[in-house]
């Protein structure tokens, strides 16, 4: 089977390996509805793969000895479950996917739905549960064999929740850790995601000219308009900004009207972009339509509501206490404390 693993840059998508399956299969078996699940999966029609992968699941429930099955079709349903939005399900059928995999005879099953799920709170702004399970999943790969493959992604995942989390040193160890141990293609779909999420934290960090060079690099980036965008804003070029917005997302057919986070992340940039134009009201009415479509997204309490806010705040400080307390109250339930040590282990990586 196929199994779901989460890549996200600025939503998820998914590795090109996945493609529809078309097999004989007897009608109600276990591979009916994993083949109508996979196939409407792909199709991105997630309430109709939850339905034939919770029917999957109950039939390999009934297989005591496929432990390794019964997890990687948990797996599957807990990745269909989050992308529906379902986070609370989610979160209760990956941890299921672990403890099933943990009683099987092959540990290394439980990697994809720690990762997974580390992925989960990741989205979820629970940055320090992500890394708690990330740690677990470290402690798995160290049982068994660890390929430069395997290594490169889970170093991409912990890069990426670093991002997340403001931890910008972090992140850029781990990513630029990834890209040495790649030795990938240069249009290769994970060494696209590395430079991308780079790019992020060059931009982040004032280095505009790596920034720059990250994303030329990554020409094939998916949404790279959206970071072109934040670059140019960075460089105090915001006609420049708006102009890559238009552009990316006419490209993109204006994004599907659920896609509430995408909306919301080329809001942020086009508000900033037209308060440093001058537009000062126009500018204030987007970022509240931003704030608004994270929490269509997420809900009220998510961390990119906090940076939106603490963005609001830095602009238009008058006037907006109340905006800086609630992310303040939002920031203390959400930010990543200590690190766990995850980043010197890399370098036992051979």
């Amino acid at each position: 089977m196929a199994s779901c693993k989460l890549i996200v840059l600025v939503a998820a998508t998914f590795s090109t390996e996945m493609t529809p399956v078309a097999i004989q299969a007897t009608p109600g078996s276990f591979d009916e509805h994993d083949r109508l699940a996979l196939n409407a999966f792909l199709q991105r029609d997630y309430i109709i793969a939850i339905s034939h992968w919770n029917a999957a699941a109950r039939l390999a429930a009934h297989e005591p000895t496929k432990k390794g099955l019964y997890s990687d079709t948990l797996n599957s349903l807990g990745s269909a479950q989050f992308l529906a939005r379902r986070f609370y399900d989610a979160e209760s059928t990956l941890c299921r996917a672990i403890d099933v995999a943990q009683m099987g005879d092959d540990i290394a099953v439980a990697l994809k739905p720690l990762c997974n799920l580390a992925e989960l709170y990741r989205v979820t702004g629970r940055f320090r549960e992500a890394e708690a399970i990330y740690a677990k999943a470290w402690n798995v790969m160290r049982k068994t064999a660890i390929d430069s493959d395997a290594a490169v992604n889970f170093l991409c995942d912990v890069g990426r929740l670093y991002v997340s989390a403001g931890r910008n040193d972090d992140a850029e160890y781990c990513l630029r850790r990834a890209l040495e141990l790649g030795k990938r293609g240069e249009y290769d779909f994970l060494t696209i995601q590395l430079k991308v999420l780079l790019a992020q934290v060059y931009c982040k960090t004032s280095k505009y000219e790596k920034a720059k060079k990250m994303l030329i690099e990554a020409n094939e980036s998916q949404f790279r308009w959206l970071d072109w965008s934040e670059l140019y804003l960075r460089c105090d070029e915001p006609k420049k900004a708006i102009e890559t917005l238009k552009r990316g997302l006419n490209e993109n057919a204006l994004i599907a009207v659920n896609e509430w986070n995408k909306i919301a992340a080329a809001q942020v940039v086009w508000a900033e972009a037209l308060m440093r134009l001058g537009q000062k009201e126009e500018s204030k009415k987007l970022f509240d339509r931003a704030i608004q479509n994270y929490e269509r997204a997420y809900g009220p309490t998510h961390y990119l509501v906090a940076a939106t806010l603490e963005r609001y705040c830095t602009l238009f400080p008058e006037g907006a206490d109340d905006r800086k307390e609630l992310a303040k109250t939002i920031n203390e339930s959400n930010r990543a404390k200590q690190p766990l040590g995850l980043k010197s282990a890399f370098k036992k990586i051979p």
